[in-house]
């Protein structure tokens, strides 16, 4: 029970830049006393745990000039880090990103890629991971609970491959990363049956 509580490609590297600044709105002194009560009433709570946007941008600030092609978040694996894999014209990397720190953990680079303009994506252009577990764990049905998912761009399309935990099964849900369709969903499997002292039951474990 260890571990459970816690976008031719000459346009790549110019599309996928880093994040756009926005400049806070100016308040006047009059205004500013019930503006900062209203943002101490509204403003939601931040997580603890970076998210997919963050880390994609810790990539192509290490990599300038590369494109994104993958984001991957699978704690069911012991695996507490995102798994970013991105590529250059010349060159494939992939870092691991610890989920709270942003710290590079681990690296690793490989060859030059095919097809590159078909393999990578704007990580501003699509959904984030929140609404992703939300859409596939509502498209399971009551009580369902996202547990990892993927992020990828293959042939042109970028989709959200997410794990879904409901009733003692599982199931995949893949979605659209542009417009959050759910495009397909696996038929649940059952789960393996638990046992006291098993270390590979993670039914208890859910993303943040």
């Amino acid at each position: 029970m260890n571990k459970k509580i816690v976008s031719g490609f000459m346009a790549v590297a110019m599309t996928f830049g880093l994040a756009t600044t926005v400049m806070p709105a100016q308040v006047s002194a009059a205004d500013d006393t019930a503006a900062q009560a209203q943002a101490t009433t509204q403003a939601p709570r931040k997580s603890m745990v970076l998210s997919m946007k963050d880390v994609a941008s810790i990539f192509l600030k290490t990599y300038p000039n590369s494109a994104v092609h993958s984001v991957t978040l699978d704690p069911l694996s012991g695996n507490f880090d995102y798994v970013v894999t991105g590529y250059t014209l010349k060159k494939s990397y992939t870092l691991d990103i610890d989920i709270v720190t942003g710290k590079i953990k681990k690296t690793s680079e490989g060859g030059r890629v095919k097809d590159l303009a078909q393999k990578v994506f704007n990580p501003t252009e699509v959904i984030g991971e929140y609404q992703a577990q939300n859409i596939a764990a509502n498209a399971v049905g009551a009580g369902a609970v996202a547990k990892s998912w993927i992020l990828e761009a293959d042939n042109g399309s970028v989709t959200y491959d997410v794990l879904v935990y409901n009733n003692n099964q599982k199931s995949h849900v893949i979605i659209n990363a542009k417009n959050g369709e759910v495009i397909s969903q696996s038929k649940p499997v059952d789960l393996p049956v638990a046992t006291d002292d098993s270390d590979d039951d993670d039914r208890g474990f859910t993303l943040f």
